[in-house]
């Protein structure tokens, strides 16, 4: 079974424009969360996952800066982007984490790897956590089936709502140490 962290990144931003490549600390954002996500001890790839539209070209750069794989879809299409990703890294399992998120945590995604894989689930989550440091682990097959299931793929930018059907999907709900319990 393997598993990859896809890191999700545009520059489009209405609020921020090209927040992943802003400095912390005297880096990019981005560069601190790839930093974070190589010290999962159960993602065989990680991959920046973006569109092709030329604004998010730059992200290459720092896919090739951090020695992680790259990948360019579709900009309307995010779950199709998934698709194509995980199938050119050959990923049986994906960790969606998000590019403007640089506090997400690997141990938790490691936890979350552990459980999807004990549970046989096909979509796995943590609800606890604050907002900013969080992660979902989804099968390929059930990525897919979302994908087909969705009215329009182009809508697909929040693409968790369509995989949190438990009519559809085996849902794992896994719980944190309640000290981390935010409001």
């Amino acid at each position: 079974m393997r598993v990859g962290i896809l890191i999700a990144c545009r520059m489009k931003s209405e609020r921020l424009p090209q927040k992943a490549l802003l400095p912390i600390v005297g880096k990019p954002m981005i560069d601190h969360l790839i930093e974070r996500m190589k010290t999962s001890k159960h993602a065989q790839e990680i991959v920046l996952c973006t569109s092709t539209h030329p604004d998010d070209a730059i992200l290459e750069q720092a896919a090739l800066r951090n020695n992680i794989k790259f990948f360019k879809g579709s900009e309307e299409d995010v779950m199709g982007r998934f698709i194509g990703a995980a199938e050119m890294y050959q990923l049986d399992v994906v960790v969606r984490v998000t590019g403007d998120n640089p506090l997400t945590d690997a141990e938790h995604i490691d936890k979350l790897i552990e459980s999807h894989l004990q549970t046989g689930a096909d979509f796995s989550k943590i609800e606890q956590l604050p907002l900013g440091v969080n992660c979902e682990v989804i099968s390929l097959s059930c990525l897919k089936k979302a994908h087909d299931l969705a009215l329009d793929p182009n809508l697909s930018e929040y693409m968790t709502s369509y995989l949190k059907q438990p009519k559809y999907f085996k849902i794992n709900v896994m719980e944190v140490d309640p000290y981390l319990n935010h409001p």
